[in-house]
């Protein structure tokens, strides 16, 4: 048994020797189910992100002050804009659980938990992030690589104020293959007339709100088409031509499983014994490109002569936008075949005021009468009037007052070169006042989680608000614990950083 155990022992090590670090303890993929597609056509995408689990837990350092499931930072020009093609809304998923907080293109995303994934000896966590694009133009999409940062230690000490504080920061940045689609335009053969662009699978159904509707008289058809496709982006089957039917108008709602559209329609003639088939033609793309048309059944419905005992009425001209059916309509009964029935002009209303008789000048009131009333008025607004005068004062006292503590913005940078020319042992609390001053806020607002986002919605590029947060926690890691030590970054670089910044800032006025 004692023989035994120096041999465990050595797994043990070599088993610890063996998990990854570093680069090797994480990955990064771009996929796409397929590699053809057609214009118009939905083109899913996901970006998977896996890493060790104990690279995760151990070794990897928070990016911000607030506390991140996944504490890196993911690039993806994908998930935002792509030339050729337009970056569809991303849909929440129903289970909220399984999202994790992360850094995504320079702000607060969230990517999905799912199975871990073991390889070789080590188990991974995996993260993904879905995306859908639409293809506008045939040609090569170009989908860029998206990549990660990682910044990470194999030493950590513990602080009493910092936590876990690293000792040998180091990071890496990981990238995933760039790759390419062929998108190809529609087939030219057996496409039909119905056909307005759907790529994707449908289907189709409508009903009717009433059975037997007098002619003339509006009633409501819906029609529903739901599926997987580009249905929220083309457009929707007018009914213009069905006939036997006069569209009034129409009111369209959209979900995530389809599109309704609400038809107000009214029958021309009592021999219609149902409204027609309604077809829609769309392009299925899977497992080769074919199109299909589908129709909805047609639905029963008796059409009441009117009160008077019409029972054909001429429709209204079809290329008026809307037309109101609930007024009289232009009558013609069972007109002859090939005659046209003449629709008579519609009456000329005609103002009478021969019987409306003159104000009797006797009778009219004093202009002194209103008055009771506008004093009531004036009562009845001052107490308004002066509790508004009162709270604008009082808001306009204490904006002067916050002003008064917050660094002027244009007196920044020359303040920061002025503690710097005089020697000023403090380097941090110069370089926490400029940041402070630029972004018009507190002294103690700067020292929190997420300057570098409040820096990126500021106007400051990505990589610079990252290194000028990253710096300022250097300085005041150091400054707290009083060591020389910033965690391998260099603070002298801080006059250079406000350099840039300020540039920057200098820039930003211009183009305001």
């Amino acid at each position: 048994m004692r023989s035994l155990l120096p041999i465990f022992l050595l797994s043990i090590a070599q088993l610890q020797a063996q998990e990854p670090i570093g680069e090797q303890g994480a990955f990064i993929t771009v996929s796409s189910p397929k590699t053809d597609y057609l214009v118009q056509e939905i083109i899913p995408l996901r970006i998977t992100i896996g890493v060790e689990e104990k690279f995760l837990q151990e070794n990897l350092i928070q990016p911000f002050r607030q506390r991140l499931d996944l504490p890196l930072r993911l690039e993806a020009s994908c998930l935002q804009e792509l030339a050729g093609s337009e970056v569809l809304p991303q849909t929440t998923p129903a289970d909220r659980s399984a999202l994790q907080s992360l850094v995504l293109n320079g702000a607060l995303g969230q990517a999905r938990r799912v199975d871990d994934r073991r390889i070789e000896n080590a188990v991974f966590r995996v993260f993904e992030i879905d995306a859908r694009l639409l293809a506008q133009e045939s040609g090569k999409l170009e989908i860029p690589a998206a990549s990660i940062q990682v910044a990470y230690a194999t030493s950590f000490r513990e602080d009493f104020l910092n936590g876990r504080v690293p000792q040998d920061r180091q990071q890496f940045v990981l990238s995933s293959q760039a790759t390419s689609l062929n998108i190809s335009d529609w087939p030219e053969e057996g496409r039909p007339p119905a056909f307005i662009g759907a790529v994707g699978q449908f289907r189709i159904r409508a009903e009717a709100t009433v059975d037997s509707p007098r002619i003339g008289e509006p009633f409501e058809l819906n029609l529903h088409i739901e599926g997987r496709g580009n249905l929220h982006s083309i457009p929707l089957p007018r009914l213009d031509d069905l006939p036997g039917f006069h569209v009034i108008g129409r009111l369209e709602s959209s979900s995530p499983e389809g599109r309704s559209i609400r038809y107000e329609m009214a029958g021309l003639s009592s021999s219609i014994s149902q409204i027609p088939p309604i077809s829609f033609a769309y392009l299925d793309p899977d497992p080769s490109p074919k199109y299909q048309l589908i129709q909805t059944a047609a639905i029963p419905i008796r059409l009441r002569p009117m009160a008077d005992g019409t029972s054909f009425i001429t429709p209204p001209d079809q290329d008026s936008e809307l037309i109101d059916l609930s007024g009289d309509l232009p009558l013609v009964e069972n007109p002859p075949a090939g005659e046209s029935a003449a629709i008579p002009p519609p009456p000329l209303l005609i103002e009478d005021i021969a019987d409306i008789r003159p104000i009797d000048a006797s009778r009219s009131h004093s202009p002194w009468q209103p008055l009771p009333y506008a004093f009531l008025a004036f009562a009845l607004l001052l107490p308004l009037v002066l509790t508004a005068a009162t709270l604008f004062i009082l808001h306009r006292n204490e904006q002067r007052r916050l002003q008064a503590l917050m660094p002027e913005p244009n007196r920044a940078a020359r303040d920061f070169r002025k503690r710097m020319g005089e020697g000023s042992p403090d380097m941090s609390q110069a370089f926490a006042e400029f940041i402070a001053g630029r972004l018009e806020c507190k002294l103690a607002a700067v020292i929190r989680p997420k300057l570098a986002i409040r820096l990126q919605e500021a106007g400051i590029p990505t990589d610079l608000a990252a290194r000028s947060e990253s710096l300022l926690e250097a300085m005041v890691d150091r400054r707290c614990d009083g060591s020389q030590s910033s965690n391998g970054i260099d603070v002298s670089q801080a006059p250079h950083l406000v350099e840039a910044l300020e540039a920057r800032f200098l820039q930003l006025e211009e183009g305001r």
